[in-house]
């Protein structure tokens, strides 16, 4: 577990520390992977909790706070209000491309919010060693709840917010599968594939045409998918298995009532306005051998945020 302390105040870190778990049962129990992995979660905490730098870090007047690090209690210890917005210029750490892009994006989706609120996010990389998610079901909350897996729940934070597009990027305390993202701009005709039902089906097409969406003024990537009834927030990657757009939320996906046409925000724009900076991603390792069944993947390099990207 990678963990990191704040300062209540400046929202500064002042400690970083990573703890491992484990845990063991001697007989079976119903859910007992959830049970294994609660029982391995708390391990890391105690190791976390006796860890020196971290009781200094917390501790009222311990020696941390002489050193003008932090003056809080234990209970103190959080994200400030103001650190749920952007204050600034953000630097995005991609993950390496995959050999196999189709599931490393059905791994990188995430449930963010409760309930009906809830909503697909998708994790693009880290910033700080802490994951960055996209997601449509932010709402005007500062911080949300994220689900990477059944049972375990962590508490994102937002980072910044597009209105144009309603995409929010969201902070998660933790290191989870990514999907790396595309910044070039989408290519009419250009082959993508979307992904629906948590990345289990795959469908191939085209990008059919780029036009502006009347409501907000955005360019919206409508993709030729022939039967794709694609959810608000799942992905489109393009043919290097690059996150190219994230679908519409649900009363834009019919595309002008046209058949087969599945509109999708793109992803570039929405980040460049949000003044995000994309990394270059390492390259694919040319010794990396794609899983049975996976599509191999073909190598571009694309200008990042162009001019002509809305």
């Amino acid at each position: 577990m990678d963990w990191t302390v704040y300062d209540a105040r400046s929202g500064r870190p002042v400690h970083r520390l990573t703890t491992s778990g484990t845990a063991e049962r001697d007989s079976g129990v119903p859910q007992g992977d959830i049970a294994l992995m609660e029982d391995a979660f708390a391990d890391a905490a105690g190791r976390l909790a006796a860890d020196p730098g971290f009781r200094a870090a917390v501790a009222r007047g311990g020696p941390a706070a002489s050193a003008g690090l932090v003056d809080a209690a234990p209970n103190d210890v959080r994200l400030p209000a103001e650190a749920a917005r952007a204050a600034g210029p953000l630097s995005l750490q991609p993950p390496s491309p995959s050999p196999d892009p189709a599931g490393r994006a059905g791994r990188a989706q995430v449930r963010v919010g409760d309930g009906r609120e809830s909503g697909i996010g998708l994790v693009i990389g880290t910033a700080d060693g802490q994951s960055l998610l996209l997601t449509l079901a932010a709402g005007a909350a500062a911080t949300l709840p994220v689900s990477p897996a059944a049972g375990v729940t962590l508490a994102g934070t937002v980072e910044a917010r597009d209105p144009a597009s309603g995409l929010a990027l969201v902070r998660v305390p933790a290191r989870l599968t990514g999907l790396a993202v595309r910044t070039g701009p989408a290519r009419v005709g250009e082959p993508v594939t979307a992904l629906t039902r948590g990345g289990e089906a795959e469908t191939p097409g085209i990008v059919g045409s780029l036009r502006e969406d009347p409501r907000s003024g955005t360019l919206l990537i409508q993709a030729d998918l022939e039967g794709v009834q694609a959810g608000a927030g799942e992905p489109l990657l393009d043919r290097d298995g690059l996150l190219l757009g994230i679908a519409a939320p649900g009363r834009d996906r019919t595309a002008r009532g046209v058949p087969g046409l599945v509109p999708y925000l793109p992803v570039a724009g929405a980040l460049r306005r949000m003044e995000v900076t994309v990394f270059a991603a390492d390259p694919l390792p040319r010794t990396a051998k794609a899983p049975p069944g996976a599509t191999p993947l073909r190598r571009h390099t694309a200008p990042a945020y162009p001019d002509d990207e809305s």
